[in-house]
C-alpha cells in the first residue's frame, strides 16, 4: 500500500472514530468505551488483556467498560479455552439503542409535563417571589435605573455616600426621574447636604421629608411595583438585594406610609 493510501486509510480511520465518539457520547459513554468497542470490532474475538494493550487503559479500569458495553447488549463475553473473549455485537445494534433512548425521553418528557405541575402544590416556595443580588458600584446604578420604569416610588435614604462617581449618578437619576414625571415619596436626615438635596430635587410630586441626622444608617430602601430593594454602602463598599414578591413589596409599602404619615403628623 503506497504511503498516500496510508495516510488516506488513517484520516478515515481517525474520522470514523471521532463520528463513533459522538454517538457513543449520546449514549453516556466515553472516548474509552467508543476505542474499547472498535477494538473489539476491529480484531473479532479479542480479551481484556489485549484491548488494555491496544487502547492504553488498565486493566482494572477495562472491566469497568466491559460492564458498561454488556449491559448495552454492544460487547458479548463467551468462553474461548481457558480465558474468556470479548465479541461486539453488529453497529446496527446503536441505532436500537438511540431509538430506545429516543423513545424513553419522549416518554418522560411527556410525563413531566403531566406530572410536574402537580407536583408543584406541594411545594412551599413561591415561584413568584425573585430575589436579585447586585455588587460594586455599576451593579447597583442597575437598581436605580430599573426604578424609572415605574410609576411611584419610595425611598427611605438615611445614608450620606462620598463618592464623586455615584454623586454625578445620583443627580442624573435624580433629573431623569423629575424629566418622567415619577411620583416619589423620600424620607432622608436633616444632614447639611441632605437639606441641599431637598433644595435641589423637591418639585410637587417629588415630596422629601427628613429627620434628625442622629438616625443616619448605612443602608437605603427602595419599593416601586412589587419590588423592594435594599442597598448597603458599608465600608464604601456597594452592595444591594432585590427582592420581587408582592406580598413583601405591599406590607414594607405599608410600613413606609405608617412612618411617613408618624413624621408629617409631628412636623
Amino acid at each position: 500500500m503506497s504511503t498516500f493510501m496510508l495516510i488516506f486509510v488513517m484520516i478515515e480511520k481517525n474520522k470514523l472514530k471521532d463520528q463513533l465518539s459522538e454517538i457513543f457520547k449520546s449514549l453516556d459513554l466515553d472516548q474509552k468505551s467508543t476505542e474499547f468497542y472498535l477494538n473489539c470490532l476491529v480484531n473479532g474475538k479479542t480479551t481484556i488483556n489485549q484491548i488494555s494493550k491496544n487502547i492504553g487503559v488498565a486493566r482494572s479500569t477495562c472491566y469497568l467498560i466491559l460492564e458498561k458495553l454488556k449491559n448495552l447488549g454492544l460487547v458479548l463475553e463467551t468462553p474461548f479455552g481457558k480465558k474468556r473473549s470479548l465479541l461486539a455485537e453488529p453497529p446496527e445494534k446503536l441505532i436500537s439503542l438511540i431509538e430506545k433512548k429516543k423513545e424513553d425521553s419522549l416518554k418522560a418528557f411527556e410525563l413531566a409535563k403531566t406530572v410536574l405541575p402537580e407536583i408543584g402544590i406541594y411545594s412551599n416556595i413561591d415561584v413568584n417571589t425573585k430575589v436579585r443580588f447586585y455588587e460594586g458600584l455599576e451593579s447597583i446604578k442597575q437598581i436605580y435605573l430599573e426604578t424609572l420604569e415605574a410609576n411611584k416610588i419610595l425611598v427611605f435614604c438615611l445614608t450620606k455616600i462620598e463618592n464623586k462617581n455615584f454623586e454625578d449618578f445620583i443627580d442624573y437619576y435624580e433629573k431623569k426621574l423629575i424629566a418622567k414625571g415619577i411620583v416619589t415619596k423620600e424620607i432622608v436626615t436633616d444632614s447639611e447636604w441632605d437639606t441641599e438635596y431637598r433644595r435641589k430635587y423637591s418639585t410637587k410630586i417629588n415630596t422629601i421629608i427628613s429627620i434628625p441626622q442622629k438616625n443616619s444608617t448605612e443602608t437605603d430602601y427602595m419599593l416601586w411595583d412589587n419590588k423592594v430593594a435594599f442597598i448597603s454602602f458599608m465600608k464604601g463598599k456597594f452592595a444591594g438585594v432585590v427582592i420581587e414578591d408582592q406580598e413583601i413589596a405591599s406590607f414594607e409599602r405599608m410600613r413606609f406610609e405608617l412612618l411617613w404619615s408618624l413624621i408629617t403628623k409631628e412636623k
